[in-house]
């Protein structure tokens, strides 16, 4: 079975535990508006709900993505069914339809992704600045995001241009003016691309880090001290806040 087929399998699953289950327990008249329910209603309602997640989570993993808002949806929609449909049928049809459109973005960005791994353009992205978040917030007490305006070079030709990027660094890696990442790029949209050899992803971002950066305050051939002056010259250049320079330093003495 091919991975796209799999997985439309798997999303069609999850639907119909989600949504099936509840409306069946309504028609056959399991529940009614007062909540009322029999034992084996109820334990079938609850095998349906820890199915439909379980069916969930082999599709997120399918896709190899983090899909925290699709967990979300899964976590309530079988509830929103349930407790809805004894009111209108209606609603249960809006949930389904809610469900529907979610796996079909699941689906389609999938596909989307793995042809932009197959059939990407090489291309190096060149920092050009790196913009001042309004707050900061540290994810995992070690990461940190930031949004880059970038120059992309292409292997094929293609005049370089400029694009946004946004994306989620380890404290002690933020890029600055001039730091380099390989790139593939989506041929039919020069402004859809991602970062090639990076690091594991952070909820639904991309970690990575500039070239000869890979692992910045790891043991390396630098001592700690290098490493401790390397952050001393990111904050007093100003890409790192305080509380930013603060933290990197306590992590880098910690070991």
């Amino acid at each position: 079975m091919t991975g796209d087929r799999k997985l439309a399998l798997l999303l069609s699953l999850w639907w119909a535990l989600a949504v099936l289950p509840g409306v069946l327990i309504v028609v056959f008249g399991g529940l009614n508006l007062y909540g009322n329910t029999t034992g084996p209603i109820l334990i079938l309602w609850i095998v349906g709900y820890l199915t439909q997640l379980g069916a969930f989570m082999a599709a997120s993993n399918a896709t190899g993505r983090n899909n925290m808002v699709g967990w979300f949806i899964a976590s309530l929609a079988p509830f929103a069914v349930d407790w809805s449909a004894p009111f209108s049928m209606l609603y249960p049809l809006l949930v389904a339809l809610l469900l529907g459109g979610y796996a079909w973005w699941m689906y389609h960005a999938s596909a989307a992704q793995k042809d932009l791994e197959q059939h990407g353009i090489p291309a190096i992205g060149v920092v050009l600045s790196v913009k001042d978040p309004l707050m900061n917030t540290i994810i995992n007490g070690a990461y940190i995001g930031r949004t880059m305006q970038l120059r992309i070079e292409r292997s094929d030709g293609v005049a370089p241009y400029e694009a946004k990027y946004s994306g989620t660094f380890m404290i002690g890696n933020i890029p600055s003016a001039g730091d380099r990442f390989n790139l593939r790029v989506d041929p039919t949209n020069p402004n859809r691309f991602e970062t090639v050899d990076a690091a594991a992803p952070v909820s639904e971002a991309s970690t990575f880090a500039p070239q000869g950066w890979e692992s910045f305050g790891a043991p390396q051939d630098d001592s700690v001290a290098d490493d401790l002056q390397k952050l001393a010259d990111l904050h007093a250049g100003g890409q790192l806040t305080d509380a930013e320079f603060a933290a990197a330093k306590a992590r880098l003495l910690n070991g």
